[in-house]
């Protein structure tokens, strides 16, 4: 089958790997979707941060495929459900020729465990053993095409981050960053009533592109910038960014929450809100149900896997919100 491998050098290329082997707790998945991440494939393709990896490595993690097969233990999935992140390797598996996991979403192929079963079975001791990209391995209700769910990783992502943050209906809001992450943060205050948000980053065209997307009430850069904010997310990523903020705009008091700045790189206060992703999956499937979130706005591009190189210039190039392969009929 073909799949997207980022080969350490920075590029990516389109390879032919060996199909998933399941196990008796696996089922296999045939890939409909999956999506760049502009921050984290590109820093997986450009070794740019240490993720642990080995290379060649199958690229993505914002996957959503079809069941189709089910191993012998499987209770929890059942053929033709539709699935969230299925990877055609895990990330401690190499397939015969030595391809290693980038969490592998970009194949034709995939396949999802049943950590369920197993933690019945007694193969894991609590929830806690369970490792976290099996937790992520969810269904989506019959009711929920799977083109309506392309973004739900990244949904459920910011979505669960963004509970950890304290929330005031008068506050003002700034994030910093407009991206796919910083327009979510922004559209997930809106949801919940904020009534002051504002994004800021370098950008106009990307600040107007998150402005429409989030339907935050303000988007202004960094440069224009002005006033004070009560509460700080920051989801660009840059510690110089946020220094300029917080030694500029933060009202006496404010907190700065760090999604995208790990603690070994900040250089300020700060609460980091690590996502949790799983513990979410309802909530949001439930807004994507009844519309009140949409995915579709977000996605710029779709190409089929063939076209992957032209689909990863995209990023390259900062044209994209999210750029989509589609498996079948692009």
């Amino acid at each position: 089958m073909k799949a997207i491998i980022a080969d350490g050098s920075g590029g990516i290329s389109v390879e032919q790997i060996r199909m998933p082997e399941i196990s008796e707790y696996d089922s296999l998945v045939k890939m409909k979707s999956c999506l760049f991440c502009s921050t984290t494939d590109r820093h997986i393709v450009e070794k740019s941060f240490d993720f642990g990896l080995s290379y060649p490595a199958v690229l993505g993690h914002e996957s959503i495929g079809i069941v189709i097969e089910t191993g012998s233990k499987v209770r929890n999935f059942s053929p033709g459900e539709t699935v969230s992140r299925a990877y055609s390797l895990y990330p401690e598996e190499f397939d015969k020729n030595g391809t290693a996991s980038a969490w592998g979403g970009f194949a034709e192929y995939g396949k999802v465990r049943d950590w369920k079963a197993m933690l019945e079975d007694g193969l894991y001791k609590n929830l806690e053993s369970v490792p976290g990209y099996f937790l992520y391995m969810q269904k989506l209700p019959h009711g929920l095409e799977w083109r309506k769910a392309m973004v739900i990783s990244c949904q459920k992502e910011i979505y669960s981050s963004l509970k950890k943050v304290l929330f005031k209906k008068d506050a003002r809001y700034l994030v910093a960053g407009a991206g796919t992450a910083g327009s979510l943060f922004a559209e997930f205050l809106k949801k919940k009533g904020a009534l002051n948000v504002t994004l800021t980053a370098r950008r106009e065209k990307q600040l107007a592109t998150a402005l429409k997307l989030s339907s935050a009430d303000h988007a202004i850069s960094i440069e224009n910038l002005a006033g004070t904010y009560d509460i700080l997310i920051d989801s660009s990523g840059s510690v110089d960014f946020v220094e300029k903020i917080a030694s500029q705009n933060l009202a006496p008091g404010a907190q700065i929450y760090s999604y995208a700045i790990y603690p070994d790189k900040k250089r300020f206060d700060s609460i980091r809100i690590d996502p949790l992703e799983h513990s979410v999956h309802d909530e949001v499937v439930s807004m994507l149900l009844d519309e009140t979130i949409n995915c579709a706005p977000y996605i710029s591009f779709e190409f089929g896997i063939d076209d992957a190189e032209a689909a990863w210039q995209t990023i390259l190039d900062r044209k994209s919100v999210k750029t989509a392969i589609i498996f079948e009929n692009p």
